[in-house]
């Protein structure tokens, strides 16, 4: 089970700084990072990209970085928080209206998402200059978007995304 990189805490910690800056802090207390998952399945999708193993996975992902990170961050997520489409092409773009609406509640509510999660990288978008376009519109916002089958490896094409 793979965790954050530095930089993916460091983003998630400064967006939590932001979103609470004019709050009093407790220091030592436990950041509550709260997460959107988005899930989506294609008509040629067969069982490995199901909904359910999607979720399955995101919730194992929230249960070990919360163990890892236990004395820092408490990551979590509500019902309303699940994002899911089925039958919906990647390469829509924003014409999904579940990733639409949970784009327009990122945009409207700057930092309520400190972290949003993704089984897959091509579950969030099809076409790399859209997931550009997301990753900037996220990061705006205070919020960190996380693929589990993406590992930052330090080479050309993770510093593009991650950029």
């Amino acid at each position: 089970m793979n965790n954050f990189t530095k930089f993916e805490l460091s983003m998630i910690d400064k967006g939590w700084k932001a979103t609470h800056k004019n709050k009093k802090i407790d220091k030592g207390k436990l950041k509550k990072i709260r997460v959107c998952a988005y899930l989506r399945k294609s008509q040629e999708d067969i069982k490995d990209n199901s909904l359910k193993l999607q979720l399955d996975e995101i919730n194992k992902f929230i249960e070990s970085i919360n163990i890892i990170h236990k004395d820092e961050f408490k990551f979590y997520y509500e019902e309303e928080d699940i994002y899911q489409e089925d039958n919906v092409s990647g390469m829509q773009g924003r014409a999904r209206p579940e990733f639409d609406k949970m784009l327009n509640n990122i945009e409207e509510n700057p930092g309520y998402y400190g972290v949003c999660l993704v089984y897959k990288l091509d579950r969030f978008s099809r076409k790399l200059e859209d997931t550009l376009s997301f990753i900037s519109l996220l990061s705006k916002k205070n919020c960190v978007l996380k693929a589990l089958d993406f590992e930052d490896n330090g080479d050309p094409s993770s510093a593009l995304l991650r950029g």
